[in-house]
């Protein structure tokens, strides 16, 4: 036989308007003290375990979105990929050359038209020695370019150029950080180069450093400066924050320091890469 109090009962039943109005919460409440019905106390039991349920958390579903709604963003995401594509088209163009002759077919890539022309200095391949001051120069170097083989770069080097004329001077090639060290001083040489620019942008060097991430450690990059040819090999490759000025710093040892926007076609980061002077000659 089960037991139930009175004030049991009323605490389970104080806050149910419909078993006790406030009309008869005013009045005493005849409760009886022993229920002889096996069907009252399992209705008790029932309220007292839908007091306990917790109230059930309506979910979210994709489904419950209107198919409106789906539709537009649908739309947007696909006007803003294909406007994306056709703005970085000429960075996306060289990235798929690249994935073709030398993932795919393990070939160098073709020449481009519009970088410099070649010039017959030594490269990667060649005897690293310094021949002497004195021997006489035979043919006019090249001066202020900046050559990479491995990705088909020649482009114009900018020297000594101020912060803020950066954007502006990169549309005629390759810009030299102002404060930065330069060829055969020691130190960081800093250049900085686009990865992609805005499609209305006219000039040969808006994606100059569009493969510039598939350097690896030992590659080349040759730089001409003041009749002088500099020989760096590639040493380290990173990517940092644009807030990142470490990179600008003073090197113990002559670095070449390369710098473009990443990924293609954004600037939310900066790709690094870093190559150490190996040999210079005339």
């Amino acid at each position: 036989m089960a037991k139930i109090s009175e004030d049991d009962l009323r605490q389970l039943f104080e806050e149910d308007e419909s078993f006790i109005t406030e009309e008869k919460k005013s009045k005493p409440v005849k409760v009886i003290k022993s229920l002889e019905k096996v069907d009252h106390i399992g209705l008790v039991r029932k309220k007292i375990r839908e007091i306990k349920q917790p109230i059930p958390q309506k979910k979210v579903s994709i489904f419950s979105i209107p198919t409106f709604v789906l539709k537009i963003l649908f739309i947007w995401g696909i006007a803003g990929f294909l406007l994306f594509t056709f703005i970085e088209a000429p960075a996306l163009i060289n990235r798929l050359k690249w994935s073709y002759y030398v993932d795919y077919l393990n070939q160098k890539l073709p020449k481009e038209k519009n970088i410099a022309k070649s010039s017959n200095y030594p490269n990667q391949e060649d005897k690293k020695v310094i021949l002497p001051e004195n021997l006489p120069r035979f043919e006019s170097v090249e001066n202020d370019i900046i050559s990479i083989p491995k990705i088909s770069v020649k482009a114009p080097i900018i020297w000594d150029t101020p912060e803020e004329e950066i954007l502006d001077k990169l549309t005629s090639g390759v810009a030299h950080y102002k404060g930065t060290s330069h060829p055969g001083a020691g130190g960081n040489i800093f250049l900085v180069g686009h990865s992609s620019n805005y499609f209305w942008v006219s000039s040969d060097y808006n994606t100059i450093f569009s493969l510039l991430d598939k350097l690896e450690r030992g590659d080349r990059v040759e730089i001409t400066y003041n009749n002088k040819k500099y020989f760096y090999d590639v040493e380290d490759k990173k990517v940092v924050n644009p807030e990142e000025v470490g990179v600008l710093q003073n090197t113990p040892k002559e670095t070449l320091t390369l710098m473009t926007c990443w990924p293609v076609g954004t600037s939310l980061d900066r790709l690094i890469v870093q190559a150490s002077l190996v040999y210079s000659s005339y």
